[in-house]
Parts: structure tokens; sequence; C-alpha cells
């Protein structure tokens, strides 16, 4: 953080987020303890439920800024963060193709390397859940949170939750019983291609003619 007296804080969305400022050095102190803790995890969670990693910047600049404005109402930071990063991505998630590609953005490449989503097979089910069910599973078995806490966060009561989890994980359990039946048939097929390159090749050997030794 810089050493003026103001901390300017702007929606790349120009016009959703207010300019934040003076802000008192107790003020910058809070920010920065915050930002420093909560960046990183923040940044990680929006990746999971973000359908286009392109907006990952903007809804975490935009949770910052709004616990900025609301910093004095605000008793969990964390919380509170992460009510609103769900919020941010619901909406853009809304939003269609040919608003976004308007927005300011960061690239891929300029995010730092140290806040990469999780890489597995449990990412890619993820991504194809609805977002309700996705944002219960992340908070659920990435940030292990509970029940009561998811609930907080998405503005619904716990049973709701418990019954987006139960949805989302058959719907996942689904996904990968179909994902080892392809395993399957494609085995099955290439163990087929391959008797039948072996058919073929013994079929020609057969069908060579034979070379007579010449008699000494």
């Amino acid at each position: 953080m810089g050493g003026s007296d103001n901390v300017d804080l702007r929606s790349s969305d120009a016009g959703t987020s207010p300019i934040v400022g003076p802000s008192t050095k107790s003020d910058r102190e809070q920010f920065e303890a915050v930002y420093r803790e909560q960046f990183e995890p923040l940044t990680r969670l929006a990746s999971l439920l973000c359908d286009n990693r392109a907006d990952v910047p903007d809804v975490v600049h935009e949770a910052f800024a709004r616990w900025f404005v609301n910093r004095r109402r605000v008793e969990d930071p964390a919380s509170y963060l992460r009510k609103v990063l769900t919020n941010q991505v619901r909406g853009a998630i809304r939003k269609s193709a040919t608003s976004r590609k308007y927005r300011s953005r960061l690239t891929a490449e300029q995010l730092d390397a140290s806040v990469e989503p999780p890489q597995d097979h449990l990412t890619d089910l993820i991504a194809h859940l609805p977002y309700r069910q996705r944002a219960a599973v992340v908070f659920r078995y990435y940030e292990g949170r509970t029940e009561a806490d998811i609930a907080a966060i998405l503005g619904c009561r716990p049973g709701t939750v418990k019954s987006l989890l139960s949805r989302s994980l058959a719907a996942m359990r689904a996904e990968l019983g179909r994902d080892e039946e392809t395993r399957v048939a494609d085995a099955r097929d290439a163990s087929t291609r391959d008797d039948d390159t072996r058919h073929d090749a013994a079929t020609a050997a057969f069908a060579r003619p034979m070379t007579a030794t010449p008699e000494r």
C-alpha cells in the first residue's frame, strides 16, 4: 500500500463502487491486514466459482472495496468478503458475453501464480454444477466451513445448504459414474482395435507368398 492518506478503491466496472477516502492510519492498517490475510484465499475461491477466470480480479477487488466502505458495521470481515464475493460472481455469471468484453480486467498472466485454483478432477466436476450448488461445495469442502457458515454467506437456511450439498454430491457421483463407463468403453474399443491389428498382421503374414529356398 502507498503512503497516501487516501485509499482509492474503485471497481473496474465503473460506477459500481464508490471511491473510499479519506482514511485514517488505523483504517489503512486494518485494510492492509485484512487484505494480506484474505487476498489469496479469496482469489482461489473466486477462481473456483467464476465461469470466466478473467472475472476473478474484478469480483475480488469489488469485495474488498465494499467491505472497506462498510467495515465499521462488519464484525467478521472474512465472512462478509465471501458473501459479497458470492453475489458478485453470481452477477458476473448472469452478464452476457457482450457486456463482459467491455469491462476492464487483468489477464490471466497478470494473476499471481500463487493463487492458481486447484487443478484436479473435482474442480472439473464442480464447474458443471449450478451456481448455488457449486458455491456450497466449494465453501464446505475447499474451505471447511460449517453448514451454518455457508447459510449465512449464501443467505439461506442451513437446511437449504444441506439440500444443495446432497444434490451436488449426487450429481458429481453420477458424473463420475459416466466417466468410468466412458473409460471402460474406451479401453474395450482400444482392445478391440489391437486385436484387429494383430489379426490383420497375422493374416498378411500367412498370405505373403513363400520364397523357395534354392537347392545347393
